[in-house]
């Protein structure tokens, strides 16, 4: 895995985590947010998956 898929994959990861944390205890930003937030996190460790298996 290079370096710019890492880089991609663990934003994904980071920005669907601090939204999801963010939404929770700080704003109530509604279930649209959450559903975005977590299709990143989602979406970051399925990239992390392919990576980790088939590279």
């Amino acid at each position: 895995m290079g370096n710019i898929p890492r880089v991609i994959v663990f934003s994904l990861i980071i920005i669907g985590t601090i939204g999801l944390l963010i939404n929770e205890f700080a704003f109530n930003w509604g279930t649209v947010a959450t559903l975005t937030f977590a299709t990143m996190n989602l979406a970051g460790l399925v990239i992390l998956m392919y990576f980790l298996f088939y590279d």
